[in-house]
């Protein structure tokens, strides 16, 4: 998808529901904003899409320059979801 003059990548992510989903969205929103921020990078938009069952489900819409970023971006994203989930597990 396009987005003015920016690739526009939706990337869906399934994480466990045993922590409360807006406490973990909240959490990887503001690690992936200091990520991004770190490498001059436009951090993506994330959204909860949905609950099924045991999971949540969220949206993250990241927004590229160029397309060979996009593996980087996926690694931070993966990676702060982790992070928060496990801070949260912790508690």
């Amino acid at each position: 998808m396009r987005e003015e003059d920016k690739l526009v990548y939706p990337y869906q992510l399934t994480v466990n529901a045993d922590v409360p989903g807006n406490v973990l969205m909240e959490r990887v929103r503001n690690i992936i904003e200091d990520e991004f921020k770190g490498i001059k990078a436009q951090p993506p938009d994330i959204s909860f899409y949905s609950k099924n069952g045991s999971t949540n489900v969220f949206l993250v819409s990241i927004k590229l320059d160029e397309i060979k970023n996009l593996n980087h971006y996926l690694s931070i994203i993966n990676q702060s979801f982790e992070k928060a989930y496990w801070e949260l597990k912790g508690k």
